[in-house]
């Protein structure tokens, strides 16, 4: 599986849901059979950011792996498809956090299934809970201001500590938040 998964993992509002539909959207075009999993089981939503939450499919909150074991295919089969992706969404709000052994056995046999499963985590944190991520490529959105690359600093530090492979680090430009919000400069 450690070829097979890439994860996003930024601060808050860095885009990291966005920036990981838009990987997968590429790479389907690219002719990668490509799955989309949200594991912020925190906030969750992607099908709404996506305007697939009203399809027919699993959600995280209803799949239901009684011996920790499912066919890739199958679930494949089961999600609903944004732009030739299949999108396997959490919806917090319906319902409890799935076990580990379920997010374990989903992204298995996702990753057997298909060229390539991206995985939004959202925050590093959640690589706490999501142990079989570790081992995964992983890339930190680091949010183009002091407090931003501070996080991402914070997060690289502690993803290397963990003994993850060190992180692909990716600025984004801050939202805008008023007149004098702005971002870092760089100068040659």
């Amino acid at each position: 599986m450690q070829d097979a998964v890439i994860q996003w993992c930024s601060p808050p509002d860095a885009g990291t849901s966005v920036f990981a539909a838009m990987v997968a959207w590429r790479l389907a075009q690219r002719k990668l059979q490509c799955a989309l999993v949200d594991c912020d089981f925190a906030a969750g939503g992607i099908d709404v950011l996506l305007g697939i939450e009203n399809e027919p499919g699993l959600r995280f909150q209803t799949v239901d792996i009684p011996l920790g074991k499912t066919e890739g295919a199958a679930l494949n089969g089961e999600l609903p498809q944004w732009e030739r992706v299949g999108v396997l969404a959490s919806q917090p709000w319906n319902g409890s956090d799935p076990e580990p052994w379920t997010v374990s056995a989903v992204l298995e046999a996702l990753a057997q299934a298909n060229d390539v499963v991206v995985v939004d985590i959202g925050a590093p944190s959640a690589l706490h809970s999501l142990p079989m991520l570790r081992q995964c490529r992983q890339v930190v959105l680091a949010e183009l201001t002091v407090l931003g690359l501070a996080r991402a600093r914070a997060a690289r530090a502690m993803m290397i500590r963990q003994g993850e492979s060190r992180p692909i680090m990716v600025g984004v430009v801050p939202r805008r938040r008023g007149r004098r919000a702005r971002g870092i400069g760089v100068s040659a």
